[in-house]
Order: C-alpha cells, then structure tokens, then sequence
C-alpha cells in the first residue's frame, strides 16, 4: 500500500472522473492569490496571504513526495505546471512581498527544475535562471531557508544554461 503522503501528493495533481479535487481548489488558490489590492478588509487581505503561502507549501511539499518516488511522468503530463504554476512561482519569486511566500515558491521551482530535465528547459525558456540570480545578487537573505533554496535553484538551472 502506499502510504498516505504518497497518496494525498498524488490527489493534488489528479482529478478523478471530473470531480472537483482538493488540487483543484489548491490551484484556484494560486490563480487567484492574493496580490489583489481591493481588499476593503486587513483581516480578509491576511487571510487570503496565509492561505496563498499555504497552497505554495501543499504543492512545495506535494511535488517533493511525488519525485521522491521517482514517478516524474505523473506530473510531466499535467501543463498547468508549466504553462501555470511556472510563470507563477517566478512572479512571486520576483514580487514576493514576504520572504516566506518566496521561500515556498522557490521550494516548488526547485521541486520542478530537480525532477526532471523538461522542467528544467521550460524554465529555462521562460527566464527562471536571470530571476533567480537577480534575487541572490540582491541580497534577498536574512531569510536562511529562502537563501538555501535559491542557491539551489542558481546551481540546477545552471546545469541547464
């Protein structure tokens, strides 16, 4: 049997039979975020931003588990990965206005581009490296984690370049 990380990683990337899935809602989370500014409302504005850096982590940590299994085929098939989630882990990653939500955006962008060397080229097209780098000559990093993650993006989509 597979154990239950495994199985809820893969529920995040599949809908099954026309359903709506939790993946669903998790995506629409990120479509939508919450770099909106019409919030009438602080708290309705926070709230949107905790549940946007918690769908980040869903799909961070989802994406981890699957290629720990090696199944990279399950998520190669899925284009909103790359022709969604990728333009959008680099906006943020650009734009992120708390360290934390580029932390978790750059932790998916590493998930992708460490998976598989298709992630990789996609990124590459669509211009991850210069992003990257631009943050860390910036000096983005009190954050550790986030400083962690980034040299691991600069080091893979190197490997690219």
């Amino acid at each position: 049997a597979l154990p239950i990380s495994e199985i809820v990683s893969r529920l995040i990337f599949h809908n099954q039979e026309g359903k709506s899935t939790i993946g669903d809602k998790v995506k629409s989370i990120l479509q939508n975020g919450y770099l909106n500014d019409n919030y009438e409302c602080e708290i309705k504005r926070n709230s949107d931003r905790i549940m946007y850096n918690h769908a980040l982590a869903v799909v961070a940590n989802s994406l981890e588990t699957i290629f720990k299994t090696g199944d990279v085929q399950i998520t190669e098939s899925d284009t909103w990965l790359t022709e969604e989630l990728l333009p959008l882990l680099l906006r943020e990653i650009k734009c992120a206005q708390r360290p934390h939500d580029a932390f978790q955006a750059v932790k998916c962008l590493n998930a992708l581009v460490g998976a598989s060397a298709n992630f990789r080229a996609y990124a590459a097209k669509i211009g991850a490296l210069p992003v990257v780098l631009h943050i860390v000559k910036n000096g983005t990093c009190a954050h550790q984690r986030l400083r962690r993650e980034l040299e691991k993006s600069c080091t893979t989509l190197l490997m690219t370049a």
